[in-house]
């Protein structure tokens, strides 16, 4: 179940902490020796029996579900949308313009049928009662 789940985790983790501190160890011995190329000697071989497909798909499941559980607190959406906007002046047109079609449609419709009515009203007024210019 989940809790065996659980605890395998931590026991890998704990397992990965100790065989980095080992090899961080060994690194500053061999530093201290005169060792040369220590990354490449040491670290890329340890990178490479540590890191496993499993793991990182561990490390990256686990980091999908953190940012999942509270997207505001790893994520400024707010700040994202409005840069992403800033930095594309024809994508925020595109978007206005995709969404307000329903409304700009409205506008003009009502407009033209608005019109209409107040320019009939107003020149049924003008023949009832003429300027008196």
């Amino acid at each position: 179940g989940e809790a065996s789940n659980t605890y395998s985790n931590t026991d890998a983790d704990s397992k990965l902490v100790a065989l980095c501190k080992r090899a961080a160890d060994d690194i500053l011995i061999k530093s201290a020796q005169g060792g040369e190329n220590l990354t490449a000697q040491f670290l890329l071989p340890l990178v490479d029996s540590v890191v496993t497909p499993d793991l990182i798909k561990r490390v990256a499941a686990r980091a999908v579900h953190a940012v999942q559980r509270d997207v505001a607190a790893h994520i400024d959406v707010r700040e994202t949308v409005v840069r992403s906007m800033a930095a594309d002046p024809r994508l925020l047109v595109a978007l206005f313009q995709h969404c307000g079609r329903d409304e700009l449609s409205f506008m003009v419709t009502s407009g033209l049928y608005g019109g209409v009515a107040l320019g009939c009203c107003q020149m049924a007024l003008y023949a009832a009662y003429p300027a008196a210019w």
